[in-house]
């Protein structure tokens, strides 16, 4: 009887333990790739903030031009 308990503990620790590992994989993942996204937006952002400059210098560098 305690022996039974005992292999059936240790079947359920090891699909307890591999189910955590898999959650514990895929939060890993997930936050990887969530962190991925992220940063991914912010230089888009930063990218269209430059380009959205550049195109203000480039039309204050005309508008100079025009005025001279």
């Amino acid at each position: 009887m305690y022996q039974m308990t005992f292999e059936f503990l240790m079947d359920n620790n090891i699909v307890v333990g591999s189910v955590c590992v898999i959650v514990l994989y895929y939060r890993i993942v997930g936050w990887m790739y969530g962190w991925m996204v992220y940063t991914n937006l912010i230089s888009a952002h930063i990218l269209s903030k430059q380009q959205a400059n550049n195109i203000q210098q480039q039309q204050w560098n005309v508008n100079g031009e025009t005025e001279s």
